[in-house]
Order: structure tokens, then C-alpha cells, then sequence
């Protein structure tokens, strides 16, 4: 950035980001088990999404950290933490970037818990986390824009 000899009204305007050094790439890989999609127009190839479900929009909660930590053909282990030390949160998990995998079941401290669905509701006291293991029926859903609450 620094070695840009450009003037504001001779940048491209079609490439505004060509000298930008952030990228959200590492992120998407550590907290959503995804491929950076690049600046060429691709879609997102993930293994999770998540919602807030108290503010009804896409992302994490406010105070919700998520690290994916093992990947493999039908199962991905993912921590949650609240840092939050007051208020409890709950997130939504789905299955994929668009709802395309159907998630079977869910390993929580041991126990597994029967799903079925594109997602499932996870709820994190303040101060708390868990290391849960999901596993996947991958591509058993046709890829839907729908958010979680608005699907029948």
C-alpha cells in the first residue's frame, strides 16, 4: 500500500481492495471450516454457518467465539465459547454456508444427541464453552438463501 504511486481519481474503481492488506480468509477457515471464495465472484463453500438467534441475522453472537478445530468427510469439531460473563447466548448452527448439509447428530460432553436438520440451536451460559462434534449427512439439502427461522 505504502508503494502506491496512485492518485484517489486514477484508482480503478473496479478493484478497490487490490491494495488492502486484510482478508477474511483465515477466518472463514478457522471459525466456519470454509474456503476463502477470493474476489472473483465464487460462493461460499463452508461446513457451518452461524445465526444469532436473539438479534434474528447471520454471524456469530455478540461475545461468541467459534473455532473449527478437525474436519473430516462426515463430522466437524467446533468450539464455542461465550465470553461474555453476564448474559447467556444462543447461536444457531447450520449445516453448510446455504443449508446444504443435513446435520445427523450432535456429541456434546459425551452424550449424543439425535438432530436431523439443516441446524440446531446451541445455548451458552456466560462464561462458558463446549466442544461439540457434528455429524453430517453432507449435500442431502438443496442450497437455500432461507434464513433458519423463516424455513417451515
Amino acid at each position: 500500500m505504502r508503494a502506491d504511486e496512485t492518485t484517489p481519481d486514477t484508482r480503478l474503481a473496479d478493484d478497490p481492495m487490490k491494495f488492502n492488506p486484510a482478508t477474511a480468509g483465515p477466518l472463514l477457515q478457522l471459525a466456519m471450516g470454509g474456503i476463502d471464495p477470493g474476489r472473483g465472484g465464487n460462493t461460499l463453500t463452508a461446513r457451518l454457518r452461524y445465526f444469532d438467534d436473539e438479534a434474528r441475522r447471520p454471524g456469530l453472537p455478540p461475545d461468541v467465539t467459534a473455532l473449527v478445530s478437525r474436519l473430516s468427510a462426515d463430522e466437524v469439531e467446533v468450539t464455542l465459547v461465550n465470553v461474555n460473563q453476564l448474559t447467556p447466548r444462543t447461536l444457531i448452527v447450520q449445516g453448510g454456508a446455504y443449508g446444504e448439509h443435513a446435520i445427523t447428530s450432535v456429541v456434546a460432553g459425551g452424550q449424543e444427541t439425535k438432530v436431523g436438520g439443516q441446524h440446531v440451536a446451541v445455548k451458552l451460559a456466560p462464561g462458558s464453552g463446549a466442544k461439540l462434534t457434528l455429524k453430517f449427512k453432507r449435500h442431502a439439502n438443496p442450497p437455500t438463501l432461507a434464513l433458519p427461522w423463516s424455513r417451515s
